[in-house]
């Protein structure tokens, strides 16, 4: 027993001492970054994600506690910890992972090795350099990517890389979760490992015949990628990858074509290097109407490859192709699409920009109605309609609480006041955030916050995308985000935004958290009245305005869901 207890004190005291040795430092490019102690005697240190690396550790993720580094980062040739200065030779596992507001790298002349997964998923890195004189690594051509210049693989890249014509290899994890939309392979280009375009948004993707192996799991199926040569097109869709084995045991992949099409491709330039097999089996297709179109099909099974057409009443309907829970990314057009490798599903709904008989909103994500819409049953509130044919609803536009819905469809709820100078709390929903998001936050649907002088200012805004995510919560000033935008917040963290439609004809449009109203929301009855306010607890609690339909309104604090006087 005493032996155990020695034992463990030993490894607590080195897990200590290790922990000591992880240290911070300013980068040259102003981040702080996050390193430890590799060889004391030869003065080595790596950069690392300051919560360390695991399998199972979903922490690191999101980095809790640290901020990501962000903008132009210029890893530093050294670092000094305890007086002493560090070579910074490594960059290790998920150093970088998921830092979604890293733009531009460079990488110093010291750095000799980097972990597998570094940069995954960092979408918005635009730029990489390195040092010329790195005896490893190098970014020749200006091609913004990192390629070991011993065997000329391409070790990780970015979505403006381009490859260039004397690099053999894309490496596993070489573009993984990065922002690549489109990229042509150079012929040069002989092998590409699993995972290297996995997660990565593309819509065209040239593979050229003199690539001799392509990992099954290269990018994922539901890619759009052509595979090209001077007499073969293989169409989007009608191919998918596999893993099949050698006698050895390694895995190899494997392109699956529709029936009856094998010969076809093995008498091309790809059947040269590349195993082509036929896929003759049935799936099924499955209907999800939600949006009521009567939406059928005439085929219950169909084979890859096969096209399959689909049938709805005329309307403002958006179709989705669905495998499971993901959408496939298979093209529709003609109400018809090619039948993918795996049982799909076809979703018929309402499209999110329906307008309806009102033209002037046109604010998405609210189960096909109009912010407009789901205040008609309370318009006899009107105090007046704006010229450029907004409404204003509740108390006087001089002073108080209202409501507003304006010509281009957005939303406003929250103080109004004549003094600018004094803050007030508002909740304000874009028309459409794709063409107008909210000033100085792209992307963003939806802000709930502290407002002055007709800006964005205070602590604790936060900002919602068109999904509902919550992409920030911080400071504003002068109606700019002070920390990086947008963040990757954890929803169960955050909570979400939603339009919520209850089966008794109410509408909650605001906050959310375990699935309960909380925060700042906006609550209609079936029968007209409406409430605008601090939730808590599912009830309103805190200041608010409710409107009756008939034109009465109360500004004031409620609890559990009644007024006080």
């Amino acid at each position: 027993m005493r032996e155990k207890l020695v034992s463990v004190v030993f490894l607590l005291f080195l897990g200590l001492t290790l922990q000591a040795q992880q240290f911070s430092a300013v980068a040259p490019s102003g981040q702080t970054l996050y390193f430890k102690i590799l060889d004391k005697t030869k003065q080595q240190a790596a950069l690392i994600c300051p919560l360390g690396y695991s399998a199972t550790n979903e922490a690191r993720r999101n980095w809790t506690g640290y901020s990501k580094p962000a903008g132009k980062v210029n890893v530093p040739e050294s670092v000094m910890y305890d007086g002493v200065y560090y070579d910074v030779v490594s960059i290790e596992e998920k150093a970088f992972y998921h830092c979604d507001g890293l733009t531009s790298l460079f990488l110093p002349k010291t750095v000799v090795k980097i972990g597998v997964t570094t940069f995954e998923y960092c979408q918005n890195l635009a730029e990489i350099r390195v040092h010329p004189d790195n005896p490893v690594f190098d970014s020749r051509n200006n091609c913004n990517a990192i390629i070991k210049t011993e065997d000329n693989g391409l070790v990780y890249g970015c979505k403006n890389t381009v490859i260039p014509n004397t690099v053999t290899a894309i490496h596993w994890y070489a573009f993984r979760g990065s922002g690549l939309t489109s990229i042509s392979i150079p012929p040069s280009v002989e092998y590409i490992s699993s995972d290297a375009f996995y997660g990565c948004p593309l819509t065209e993707l040239t593979i050229p015949a003199t690539v001799k192996q392509l990992a099954a799991g290269a990018f994922e199926d539901k890619v759009t990628a052509s595979l090209t040569t001077t007499s073969l097109k293989l169409e989007v869709g009608q191919y998918y990858f596999s893993d099949e084995y050698d006698e050895d045991g390694w895995a190899y992949g494997v392109c699956i074509v529709p029936c009856g099409q094998r010969k076809t491709y093995e008498n091309s330039d790809w059947g040269k290097h590349f195993p082509f097999r036929e896929d003759c089996e049935q799936y099924e297709v499955g209907i999800n109407d939600e949006a009521g179109c009567g939406l059928t099909t005439t085929v219950k099974k169909a084979k890859f490859g096969e096209t399959v057409r689909f049938f709805c009443n005329p309307g403002d309907y958006d179709f989705a192709i669905m495998s499971g829970s993901f959408n496939t990314g298979i093209p529709v057009k003609d109400n018809s699409f090619i039948m993918p490798y795996y049982d799909v599903t076809v979703k018929a709904t309402r499209k999110q920009n329906a307008t309806g008989s009102n033209s002037q909103s046109k604010v998405p994500a609210l189960g096909g109605k109009t912010l407009e819409e789901i205040l008609s049953k309370v318009v006899e509130n009107v105090t007046y309609r704006f010229p450029s044919g907004g409404v204003h609803i509740g108390e006087s536009s001089k002073e108080g609480l209202c409501m507003q819905v304006l010509a281009d469809g957005s939303m406003f709820c929250g103080n109004y006041y004549t003094d600018e100078q004094t803050p007030s709390y508002r909740m304000y929903i874009v028309s459409d955030p794709d063409k107008y998001p909210l000033n100085n936050c792209p992307g963003g649907w939806a802000f709930v916050g502290l407002e002055q002088n007709n800006k964005k200012h205070g602590e604790s805004g936060m900002v919602f995308d068109k999904n509902g995510k919550m992409i920030y919560y911080g400071e504003f000033r002068n109606d700019k985000p002070v920390d990086p935008y947008p963040m990757d917040i954890p929803e169960e963290e955050a909570g979400v935004f939603k339009a919520v439609f209850l089966n008794n004809g109410d509408v909650y449009i605001g906050q959310l958290l375990d699935n309960q109203r909380a925060g700042v929301g906006l609550y209609v009855w079936a029968s007209g009245n409406a409430w605008f306010g601090f939730w808590a607890n599912d009830k309103m609690n805190g200041i608010g305005l409710y409107m009756n339909y008939d034109g009465n309104f109360y500004s004031g604090e409620w609890e559990n869901n009644k007024k006080i006087k």
